[in-house]
């Protein structure tokens, strides 16, 4: 009997190991397919060819709106601080006063 459950043990030790192992594979599939999709859409928005856009794919790190973004010259805009109108008069003041 205990034979039996030992074999049964290893049996489902070896099941478990490969739907890991399964599961793995697909995710590296999913990733896989997931930046090639990128890398088309890379393809179709710039003059890139494919191996181009891949390289710039590894360069800035699968980030690819920063690519297009970069090859049609879009710049991000700085984010404005929030200030109050106390704050900017006398900020202007300051400006103003280093300008003489």
């Amino acid at each position: 009997m205990e034979t039996e459950q030992k074999v049964k043990t290893k049996d489902e030790d070896e099941q478990k190991g490969e739907d890991i192992q399964q599961e793995k594979q697909e995710q590296q599939e999913h990733q896989n397919k997931e930046v090639d999709q990128k890398i088309q859409f890379i393809v179709n928005q710039t003059s890139y060819t494919y191996e181009t856009a891949k390289g710039m794919m590894e360069m800035f790190d699968g980030d690819y709106i920063k690519i297009i973004k970069m090859f049609h010259g879009i710049n991000d805009k700085p984010e404005e601080k929030n200030t109050t109108i106390n704050q900017e008069i006398f900020r202007q003041i300051r400006n103003k006063m280093q300008i003489n």
